[in-house]
């Protein structure tokens, strides 16, 4: 049996304490330091026992982390989204390159069971051809003070729509955002988007908001599909425009999470492109940046 690969988490909070969970009965990986200081992440960067790192501290610290654990000769798992800057993200590029080490990206949404049998539904023309796509992203926390809601939570949208649907070529922007704490980032966004293939997306992101929602919607020319993310079991429905008949497919799943890590494990092993690699991210970062930018505060 290969020896177990040895990992080290960057951050203690919400995503890091589900890793450091996953990686506690792991077959092929194990936990072997935890890092939430500067101080603790030097030495982990330093150590020769540690193969992997998976970075859970908040998102303006991912750049910098990301580029030492390359630097230190180790492969990255980072979570979304990747880094809070277009130039940051070409920089990793630039770096994974030189270091001849894995990064990957946790959006964690293309790894999720259901999300991959929606995509061999839309390939299979299914729903046929695309007119629009909304979705809605509402969540009770936690609420960050270092980035806005639109860069932190829409990186699953777009990811997601990136996976189904292929690369997002944005003609125009229309968007509205609104700072309820302070004037410096958004609590609240809304974008419609207009693709080059005049396909429209409508996202709506907020935080601090009582209800989790997680619900997309997708329409074709023959019918449309529902992905409601908060129902255990009927997370996807398929609806057809001539009949009306509801499908809903039985999907074999299990946790998103460790879909995730397997994947990871499994490029590291084998020496894979990640799904999420870091041109991925890359990409996710020039679609966030492009629509960002067009979000006016009001």
């Amino acid at each position: 049996m290969k020896q177990k690969l040895r990992f080290a988490i960057l951050g203690l909070g919400y995503f890091g304490k589900n890793y450091a969970r996953l990686l506690s009965h792991h077959k092929e990986a194990e936990l072997a330091a935890v890092a939430n200081t500067q101080k603790e992440s030097m030495a982990v960067f330093k150590s020769a026992d540690i193969d992997c790192i998976i970075i859970a501290t908040p998102a303006p610290t991912h750049f910098k982390l990301a580029k030492q654990a390359l630097e230190a000769g180790k492969h990255v798992l980072v979570e979304k989204p990747m880094v809070s800057k277009l130039s940051e993200a070409i920089e990793l590029q630039s770096q994974v390159k030189k270091s001849k080490k894995l990064l990957m990206v946790g959006h964690q949404y293309l790894y999720h069971d259901y999300i991959r049998r929606l995509k061999k539904e839309l390939d299979r023309g299914t729903i046929g051809a695309l007119h629009y796509i909304a979705g809605e992203h509402f969540y009770p926390g936690p609420v960050r003070n270092d980035i806005g809601c639109f860069w932190e939570t829409a990186t699953h949208e777009l990811s997601i729509l990136e996976y189904l649907i292929g690369p997002l070529v944005i003609s125009e922007v229309v968007g509205y955002g609104i700072s309820i704490r302070s004037k410096r980032y958004e609590d609240a966004a809304f974008a419609n988007i207009r693709l080059e293939n005049d396909i429209i997306i409508a996202i709506a992101a907020a935080w601090n908001v009582p209800q989790k929602i997680r619900h997309m919607v997708l329409a074709g020319d023959k019918g449309s599909v529902v992905f409601d993310d908060t129902k255990p079991k009927r997370k996807l429905s398929f609806i057809s425009n001539k009949v009306g008949v509801i499908s809903i497919p039985r999907v074999k799943s299990q946790e998103p999470l460790l879909n995730e890590l397997n994947h990871f494990i499994d490029c590291v092993r084998n020496n894979k492109t990640p799904l999420t690699d870091v041109g991925h991210g890359a990409r996710i970062t020039k679609l966030l940046n492009i629509i960002s930018s067009n979000i006016k505060f009001i």
